[in-house]
Formats: C-alpha cells, structure tokens, sequence
C-alpha cells in the first residue's frame, strides 16, 4: 500500500515531470539550434522537438536554472539527476559512454554541487550538464534499446529503474531481438505486449529522425502509452549489415502512402532517372531535389509530374512521391508510384493498384529488365490493353484523344533562353530559404512544362508502336516492306519504331558557345554545365510508304524535338539551383559534404547541425550496398541489368573490330546537353540501363554510329586498367567484346 505522500509525488510526476511535444513533421521547419547544450542535451532537446516523450530538462548554464527547477517542483521534494553533456560526448564519431559523471538523487539544494562535480570530470571538455527529474519510482520497466544492431533491434531491459543498472555493466533481467516482425525473448523479465510495440515504433521513427542507427536510454510509466526517452545517441561506425537496414527503413518510411493504399510489395528500379542523374556521380542531394520538384512532398505539394501530367487527363496525387530514391548510395525510382502515374481520369485509385499488385509486379519478378525503362510499353496506355487487365476503356480513349489534340497545338520554341546570374545571399539560412523557393518555381514553371513535352514525347512514340502492331495485323506485307528498308527482322515493332524515328535527325537548338548560354547539363548539380552540343551532319531520312506510319513518325520527331528544346529552358533554371548550391557551399561549415544530404533537410545546416552531421555521416558510408534492383523491401535482391552486350542503336556488320578507347570508341555513364561525341568516333558504349527513347538517344540520333550496352562493372574495369583499345566481335548479332 502507498503512503499519502508516495501517492502525492507519483500524480505530481505524472502530470508535470515530461516535455510538451509538437509532433514531427518536416525536418526543415525546425527551427533555433541546439548548439551549446553539449552531446547529451543537445540530443535531448533534438528527441523533444521531434515529437517524442522526453523528461523535463534543464541547461545547468543558465542563470536562472536553479529557480526555474525550484519553481517547477512547486515547493514538493524531488530529486533529480545531474547527467554529464560534455562537448565530445555522445557524437557521430564517438559516444564516450560512461566515461564522465552522471549523480542521481540529488535534492534541490544539492543541484550546484552536483553540477560542479559531473564538469569536473570533463578535463575542460565542455561547461554544460543536463538535469531532469528522477522518475525511476514511477518507472513500469526500463532499459536501453539499440536501433539497429546487424539490422535488428536489440533491447536489453526490467522491471522498474533497471535502466540506470545496466549501464553500470549490471546483467538485463531480460534480452530482446527484433527484426521482421517477430521478437526473441530471452529472460525472466516479460515486457507487456503493448509496451514492445510501442517501443519498436518509436525506436524505428528515432532512428530515421536521427538519420542514423541509435542507443537510447528508455522507460514506461503509467499514463503514458509511448516510451519516454531518457537520452539517445549515435552508434558510430555501424557495420555495413546495419547501414543496409538502414537504408531500407528510411526507403519504406518514405513509401508508406503506398501501403496505405494497398500495394502490396515495395520495388525500388533503375531506369531513366540514374540515367539522367548521373548514375555512379548522381549525390543524395540531387536525387531528393529531382524528387521534390517532379513528385512533390509527399505532404501537400505536388509536383510537375501530378501538375503536368493531370493537366494533360491524369488523375495523379500524392501518392506517386517519392518519385526517385537515393537508396545504399545508389539511385532508384519507386516502381509502383511510376505505374500510377498512368492512371487516367475515371480509373479509381484501388483499380489501378489492383493492376499493379496482380500484373505489374509479377511481370517484373520473371523480367527484371522491364525494370530498365518501364516508360516504354510496360504500364497500360491504351484501350486494347485495358480491357486484357480488366479495366474500363473508355478512360483510356479519352485520355488518347485529349493528348493527340494537345500536341496538336505545341508552339516550338524559337530561342534559347540566357542564363541567369542568382545574387549571393546574405546568410545561411537566406541560401537555403533561396534553394527551397527556387525549387518550387521550377516545379511549378520550367518542370511542368518539361513533364508535358516529355509526356508528348514518349506517348508520340507508343502511339507509333502501337499503330505498327495494327499494320502487322492488318497488313503484313506492307509491314514487312517496311521493315526491310530499315533492315528490323522478327517482326520486332519497337526496333522498327526506333529505326524509323532517329532514321532522320531530331531537331535542337545551336547555341554559340557563350557565358551567356553555358547551362547545360544533367540533373545532377553537383556536375559543371557546359556548353550544348556540336551537331553533326543532319540525317535527312528515307521517305515512309505507308502515308499513317510516315505521319505517326513525323509527330514523334517533332514531339522530340519539342522535349529537347523546353529541356534549355528547365536546365536554365537547375543551372540557378546550381549557383545557388555553391553559395551554400562557401557559407556552410560543411562545404562539399551538403550534397550527401536530403534536399528536405537543408535547412538543418543552420537549425540543427547535429542532424544534418547525421544525415552527412550515414551519406558518407551507404555506398554500394544494394545491386541493381530492390525487391521485397530488402528480402530479395535481383540484378535488373544483365551482362549482355548488345547493338541497343544503329548497326554494325558482322567482324571483328579494333576501336581507341576515348577517340573511336566512347564511353557515356549518364546524358546530359553537354555530351560531345568526336567526329572520329566509330562506336558509342553506354550502360546497360539506358534505352531507346532516352535523351541520350536523341542526342545520339544525327552522329550515325553503332551503341552497344555494356555491364557497368565491365566499364569499371577498363577504367580500373588504363584500358586503350576496345575489341568488338558481331557473330549474327551476338557482341563479344575484351580490351587491353
């Protein structure tokens, strides 16, 4: 039975002894910094404005701090905890666990020489402890919990104020693992259920708060149904197992909407969005601004894919976001939020998923390649391929109509646009004020407008292979006439579409290789722009018999050039992203490393640079991790490429050939305006995730010569060597290939 008094100091401790909360919410809306608390207090006061439960706590530098703990017990006697906050402790690089003073039961008139006595011990090393409430005689259960040890969530725990044993190096009375789902208990001590759940969810949203694996101090009291966190802290140096799962969370985090809506596996591709980042040199930071400009926050913003895509009959929301990941260092594109974004107006958003859950994902478990470049003849866009899925036609017909009247009335742009010089800013926190507004003129300007002409370009396309699968149903004699003028057996409709599109010369516009016009470039900002590219003599074209495919082919070609030319005008304004970034260079401490974080969490540069050091670190050490596709949310993992060599453009006749490395034969890891292939040059070697109907491709398409794909570790090994000659066998289409 409890005392009066017992009963007293528990209610009391109850209602006061924890920090309000205001929820999380986006990381770049934090606002002040946590500097000048020391390690400990600065991770504190992170975890409270995050949203979690943390008890009340005080700076011992205040002034006022003694009055302020003295009017916060209002007269009743508690004690308290002094902990040590030293300036090296509990930080990326390491926690200094245990190593300074930390003095529980302390009574108020006790706190300044306490205080006194954890500084003592930091050798000089900071002027800051932290002190909170002592709230063990509440405490249900207690322990210390490690977010991500392997990939699993270790707990060590027991009943009541255990927490403070086992960090003294005393036994747990009871040991936890858990990982997909399913816990391991080991010990006498039997958590309730409720309270592991709880503790799971909030370990797993700390841990991806902090961008990085944690050790946190933790209890439950009556009352409250989450875990009140007594301090957290960085593990360093985790393994690459751990780096791994990571990765994965923060992925699945990202993608919750999708579950949310029922789709039933998360498949992370590769295709066109590494291609155009920059693959290998693509950075965290430009993959998350690629994805916040064209997929929107995820939140309430939607962005140029939604906002172009719906004016044109789409019905797409925000569901689709995050369009492309930076996953294990490496760039993906969220598969099932690609196949939604081919949803028309009057298809619901469960029948689509239904689609997705029952067609696509099965078809891309059997042919990873599809992974490659879905845009092209994978995901349903036309009434004949709506009714095999079981879909309603007639959203589809109106969506095809729509689009062909449209395109009927583009304006070709006349003039390439000058670049813009962007002002430096006055501070920090004005640079990534800047960033951010910029990013979202572009997604509503210059990238809607893009997403458009883009959309034009790759449906003007599918429009054609689609109208040559007529002719070979109709007529195969003329199909087969045309065919063999452009040298397409098999009856294959997509090499004969390809063929006869870049049998003539796509449009761009020549620029003089000015200042004024040097901002061409990739998606990726961290690359210099450049100049646009030297054309090469224009390919006239054969004429086209069959008067229907002789005008399909004409559309695409002028929807191509169409995408190429408001391409000038979106990579104008990346190219003030660009200078905008650099500005944020030379005024961050930072400097370079910005570009291993979030494009949403920039402003923690100036907020919060614990977390952006969180965001930088784990940047730094999630390299390679995955391979080329992502199943299962990280149970399985497939291989989307393949090692096939193969002629993807253009032709080479049977032989054996000896090409330059870097004059005959040239190597493109990514597409950007800039590329400039030599008049000397024989063949073209890109990776085997670029396909037809690509920029690259258009840029490719005047220059005449073979492109054959190639594995990215074969290109990596003949960088590895210095290699100088490239040697090619064609044997009936089958390409070999060595070097030396």
């Amino acid at each position: 039975m409890k005392t009066k008094n017992e009963e007293n100091r528990r209610t009391y401790l109850f209602e006061n002894a924890f920090q309000e909360t205001s929820g999380r919410g986006s990381l770049a809306f934090i606002g002040g910094d946590a500097k000048g608390l020391g390690g400990k207090g600065a991770n504190i006061e992170l975890l409270r404005r995050g949203g979690f439960t943390v008890p009340k706590t005080f700076n011992s530098v205040e002034s006022d701090s003694e009055s302020r703990i003295g009017g916060f017990g209002k007269g009743k006697k508690l004690s308290y905890i002094v902990r040590s906050s030293s300036d090296s402790e509990d930080s990326n690089f390491s926690t200094h666990a245990g190593e300074f003073r930390s003095i529980r039961d302390v009574d108020l008139g006790s706190i300044k020489n306490a205080v006194r006595g954890v500084l003592s011990s930091y050798n000089g090393n900071g002027k800051n402890a932290v002190i909170q409430p002592d709230i063990s005689d509440i405490m249900l259960c207690s322990g210390v919990a490690y977010s991500n040890i392997d990939g699993k969530i270790h707990v060590a725990m027991g009943g009541g104020g255990q927490v403070h044993q086992i960090v003294e190096g005393v036994p747990a009375e009871t040991e936890i693992e858990y990982s997909n789902g399913r816990y391991s208990i080991n010990g006498f001590y039997v958590p309730e259920k409720a309270h592991m759940e709880s503790l799971v969810k909030g370990v797993l949203e700390a841990e991806i708060y902090f961008d990085t694996p944690l050790d946190i101090e933790f209890c439950f009291v009556g009352g409250i149904k989450k875990p009140v966190f007594l301090q957290a802290r960085a593990l360093p140096n985790p393994n690459r197992i751990s780096v791994k799962e990571h990765e994965i969370r923060k992925a699945l985090e990202e993608l919750k909407a999708l579950k949310a809506i029922g789709v039933d596996e998360m498949i992370f591709g590769i295709g066109n969005d590494r291609e155009i980042l920059g693959d290998d040199r693509a950075t965290k930071l430009s993959a998350s601004l690629f994805s916040y400009i064209f997929s929107g926050d995820g939140i309430s913003k939607l962005g140029a894919f939604q906002l172009g895509r719906n004016e044109l009959g789409y019905e797409i929301g925000l569901e689709i976001s995050p369009s492309t990941l930076m996953i294990g260092g490496s760039v993906y594109y969220n598969f099932a939020g690609a196949a939604l974004q081919f949803r028309p107006k009057g298809i619901g958003l469960d029948e689509l998923v239904r689609v997705i859950n029952e067609s696509y994902m099965p078809e891309v478990r059997k042919n990873p390649e599809l992974l490659n470049y879905p845009e092209l003849g994978l995901f349903i866009q036309f009434p004949e391929d709506a009714i095999k899925a079981g879909l309603d036609p007639k959203p589809y017909e109106n969506l095809n109509k729509g689009i062909i009247e449209s395109m009927k009335s583009v304006e070709m742009p006349i003039e390439a646009p000058k670049r813009v010089i962007v002002e430096k800013p006055a501070s920090l926190e004005d640079a990534c004020k800047a960033m951010v507004d910029m990013a979202d003129s572009i997604r509503v300007g210059s990238a809607k407008d893009y997403v458009k002409a883009a959309r034009y370009a790759f449906f003007s396309m599918e429009y054609l292979r689609n109208e040559l699968e007529i002719l070979k149903g109709n007529d195969r004699a003329s199909f087969d006439t045309l065919a063999g003028l452009f040298g397409i057996g098999n009856g294959d409709t997509s090499k004969l579409r390809d063929a006869l599109c870049y049998d003539k010369s796509i449009a761009s516009f020549v620029c003089p290789k000015v200042d004024e016009y040097k901002y061409q470039g990739s998606f990726e900002i961290s690359l210099d722009r450049g100049y646009a590219q030297d054309r090469h003599e224009e390919k006239l074209g054969m004429d086209i018999p069959v008067k229907r495919i002789a005008d399909a082919v004409d559309n695409v070609r002028r929807m191509l050039e169409y995408r190429e030319k408001v391409k000038f005008f979106l990579f104008r304004d990346y190219d003030c992203l660009k200078q905008t970034c650099g500005h944020i260079v030379r005024i961050s401490e930072f400097k370079d490393d910005i570009y291993y974080m979030d494009f949403k969490e920039l402003s923690l540069l100036d907020a919060a640079p614990i977390l952006a050091r969180n965001s930088i670190e784990t940047g730094k050490t999630a390299k390679g991790l995955f391979k080329d596709a992502i199943f299962g949310a990280g149970e399985k993992e497939y291989n989307a490429g393949t090692d096939e060599t193969k002629i993807v453009f253009g032709s080479l006749d049977d032989g054996n050939y000896a090409f330059s490395i870097n004059v005959e034969a040239v190597f493109i890891k990514s597409v950007d305006q800039t590329i400039n292939v030599p008049k000397e040059a024989k063949i073209v070697v890109v990776q085997d995730n670029i396909r037809p109907g690509s920029h690259l491709f258009t840029l490719l398409s005047d220059y005449g010569i073979p492109v054959i794909t190639m594995a990215r570790r074969y290109m990596e090994d003949i960088d590895k060597h210095n290699a100088k000659i490239l040697s090619i066998t064609n044997e009936g289409g089958k390409i070999g290939f060595g070097y030396n």
